[in-house]
């Protein structure tokens, strides 16, 4: 029980984080102040590690995440890895 505790304030933690960061980067939009970085990201861990954030909460509801992907996706792009993350979060956090 006491690992299921730390999972999901794990969890909370992160997505907070992401909220307040979306607060935050909608202030520098605002001002034009957003400066996208370029560096390689390894897409498949990344997809499964949003995943790993959300498992618990899909699993108090009954639903399972699995992180299945066809080999049509690259092993490793180029983009800004933080922007990147933060789309995929709210997109997950809608889902």
């Amino acid at each position: 029980e006491a690992k299921e505790l730390i999972s999901i304030a794990s969890t909370s933690s992160s997505i907070l984080l992401s909220v307040i960061n979306d607060v935050l980067d909608f202030s520098k939009i605002e001002a034009g102040k957003v400066v996208l970085e370029h560096e390689v990201i390894f897409l498949r861990d990344m997809l499964c590690d949003i995943a790993n954030i959300f498992r618990e909460s899909a699993r108090a509801k009954n639903t399972a995440i699995v992180c299945d992907y066809t080999r049509d996706i690259p092993k490793h792009i180029l983009a800004d890895k933080l922007r990147l993350k933060q789309i995929l979060l709210n997109l997950m956090s809608n889902a």
